[in-house]
């Protein structure tokens, strides 16, 4: 079985949420760490015609990948149809103010966002929102 395959199967069992977030969401983590750069392009293709609960455990493990292709993945992600999806995608993004910036794009799609958003969630859509689009300095 490959690394990919892994991963796939991995993100389609339901781990539970504490399970997911005590320590399957490592493995996930771990897993991402070794795709090669055709396998990260396998999954920017697939991600949208996974499950739900499949593509926020992606959003939510891919939060910490050294991988160049982590942002544009999460970028596209803000922008799923799923609420669920897309917050996830927003929180991972939100936790890396040390590599990711929102472009004009991006701004909008945080924009379409908070009209969807619950009080909690529109807390961090704003955060970004206030973000700068290029680091400070």
């Amino acid at each position: 079985m490959t690394n990919w395959q892994e991963l796939d199967d991995y993100l389609s069992l339901d781990h539970g949420i504490d399970a997911w977030q005590d320590f399957s969401i490592d493995r996930a983590r771990a897993l991402l760490a070794t795709l090669s750069d055709e396998q990260w392009r396998t999954l920017e293709q697939i991600w949208p015609q996974r499950s739900v609960k499949w593509q926020t455990q992606l959003a939510q493990a891919v939060f910490d990948s050294s991988a160049p292709r982590m942002i544009p993945l999460l970028r596209a992600m803000l922008r799923a149809s799923d609420l669920d999806v897309a917050i996830a995608a927003v929180e991972s993004l939100e936790g890396r103010d040390d590599i990711f910036w929102p472009d004009d794009d991006d701004r909008a799609a945080l924009h379409a966002l908070l009209a969807r958003a619950n009080s909690g969630d529109q807390t961090i859509i704003q955060t970004l929102l206030k973000r700068g689009s290029a680091p400070p300095g």
